[in-house]
């Protein structure tokens, strides 16, 4: 609306309001321009916005031109510049691209998306002939980065492949010149020495999953050898790994993600405690999805909206106590969010942001050679987010009605529309279909938009806090993600 202004417009006052939403917090009121800038402004100053009559030799209103929360002739092309930089993501093509290279697995977890099969099925593995059709099709995204994640089932019982991939890619890029980055997730449990050195030697970052202590994580992630311990195999391939790379002076060192059960929620401290005492310097705390198994199991495993805030609260609050000593952990998401919120560039996480990442930021490319709008869209019963096959050129897949379909499904309006949060947040159409068989969601009713919803105001409430300021943001900022 602002930008479409008229000069006469802005002449008549020497400004024009901006599109901005606003949010009581504390004793302030945010205001979040429609480009993500914002300021916090006592209930006068809101006033005086709201009305139009705001001094233009005062400070408030240099301070709303700076922040583009009012157009001035002067501050135009930095409002498109706020634009430009937040929305850059747009402009670039896919840059992460999954390859699922085996469906099977050798666990059977609680509430894997994926309904992995078990570890003897061959028939669900990637040939060298589809991976080298994937790799193909990937090098002809326009992304001047290249992420390829090696996802499964568990990516290491198709490890030839996973050789093949790594040797191929790097091949291909020898010409392409593109910033080329390689990660597996895997469990673990088929991880040794060589495996390693191959991985570390190719530079192939890893990914594991660890939900706590022994007790929660043996009771979400069961292998099929019931005589074997996960929980203790992670925790000593997390030290082997972390020191081979503290030593080979690796840029990256093993990172690890929690999923969240009804299991988790009464352990947050115990939780955040593991992490710590095994030595990771980051910790994502994930909620369920109702994919899978775990939309199977999710009414004896799941929890409500404000279970999970609760559960979530509890650890972020934690965390930045013990960060407030002498320990180095960060929470993911809100990591995510003072990045959004405090830099004039999206951080690049594909969930939270308006189109989200399917097609546009990310595609799945399943051991059968079809290629989803992400790693989720593959693991529905339907093919509702299955945009082509590797046999395809890009344009050709990208260019498809579906994939502009559901494109346009996440883009978020209409009851968003007046959210504070809209310039920072984005839905997920397969989440929201998996619970819905809709691609729209009801926003009051959404689990997604309730725990988005307190995760932003959480941070918005910390980052007004000085001693969070300085102790927090700093710290933070200042170390390796």
């Amino acid at each position: 609306m602002a930008l479409s202004v008229t000069r006469e417009e802005i002449l008549h006052k020497g400004y024009a309001p901006f599109d901005f939403n606003a949010r009581k917090i504390g004793k302030g009121n945010l205001i979040v321009a429609e480009h993500g800038q914002w300021a916090v402004l006592n209930d006068d100053e809101l006033e005086l916005l709201e009305h139009g009559v705001i001094d233009e030799d005062s400070l408030l209103f240099k301070l709303l031109e700076e922040k583009g929360i009012i157009l001035t002739l002067r501050n135009k092309e930095l409002i498109e510049n706020y634009y430009r930089q937040r929305m850059g993501f747009l402009f670039h093509g896919a840059s992460l691209h999954i390859i699922v290279l085996t469906n099977r697995c050798t666990h059977k977890c609680i509430y894997c998306h994926a309904s992995a099969k078990g570890s003897k099925c061959r028939e669900f593995d990637m040939t060298r002939e589809t991976a080298k059709k994937t790799v193909d099709f990937i090098f002809q995204s326009p992304s001047q980065t290249i992420t390829i994640e090696f996802q499964g089932g568990e990516p290491l019982l198709n490890f030839d492949i996973l050789k093949f991939i790594v040797g191929y890619a790097r091949e291909k890029n020898n010409k392409a010149k593109r910033d080329l980055r390689l990660t597996v997730v895997t469990n673990l449990q088929l991880m040794d020495n060589e495996k390693l050195d191959f991985l570390l030697e190719n530079n192939v970052s890893i990914c594991t999953s660890l939900d706590g202590p022994e007790d929660v994580h043996n009771a979400n992630r069961i292998p099929e050898d019931r005589n074997f311990n996960s929980y203790q195999n992670v925790a000593r391939w997390a030290k082997i790994i972390q020191k081979r790379c503290n030593n080979e002076k690796k840029d990256w060192t093993i990172s690890a993600l929690v999923t969240t059960t009804k299991a988790s929620l009464e352990k947050p401290k115990e939780i955040v405690d593991e992490y710590a005492k095994l030595g990771f310097n980051q910790i994502c705390i994930r909620h369920l999805n109702w994919l899978g198994f775990s939309g199977e199991n999710y009414k004896k495993i799941g929890y409500s909206a404000n279970e999970y805030i609760d559960f979530w609260k509890k650890c972020a609050d934690y965390i930045i106590e013990l960060n407030k000593k002498e320990t180095l952990l960060k929470e993911r998401t809100l990591l995510i969010i003072l990045s959004k919120i405090a830099g004039k560039t999206d951080p690049g996480f594909l969930d939270l942001r308006s189109p989200c990442g399917a097609c546009i930021g990310q595609l799945a490319y399943n051991y059968d050679g079809k290629i989803y709008s992400c790693d989720e869209a593959r693991t529905l019963k339907e093919d509702i987010f299955m945009v082509g096959n590797v046999e395809q050129k890009y344009s050709e897949v990208l260019g498809s009605n579906k994939t502009c379909a559901i494109v346009s499904s996440s883009i978020i309006d209409g009851p968003c529309s007046e959210c504070v949060w809209k310039p920072y947040c984005g839905t997920c159409p397969v989440s929201t279909f998996s619970q819905t068989n809709s691609l729209i969601p009801s926003t009051s009713e959404d689990f997604r938009c309730r725990v988005h919803d307190f995760q932003f105001e959480y941070v918005f409430e910390k980052i007004m806090d000085k001693d969070f300021q300085e102790k927090i943001v700093k710290k933070w900022f200042s170390l390796p993600s």
